[in-house]
C-alpha cells in the first residue's frame, strides 16, 4: 500500500520501480493527485485505478 500526500512517492514508484507495481494492493491519494493518476491511467502508465464517487 502506498499512502502518499502529494503524489511524489507514487510517481517515484511508478516511474523508477515498475517491478513493484504488481504488488501494490492499495493506493490512497489526495484530491489533487487523483487527477494526475487518472492522466497516467489514460496514457496507459498505470492500470489499477478506482475512482470513488
Amino acid at each position: 500500500m502506498i499512502l502518499d500526500d502529494g503524489g511524489d512517492l507514487t510517481n517515484m514508484v511508478l516511474d523508477d520501480y515498475p517491478e513493484l507495481v504488481s504488488g501494490i494492493k492499495g493506493l490512497s491519494e489526495n484530491y489533487y493527485w487523483c487527477h494526475r493518476l487518472y492522466d497516467r491511467m489514460k496514457n496507459g502508465h498505470f492500470h489499477a485505478c478506482y475512482k470513488r464517487k
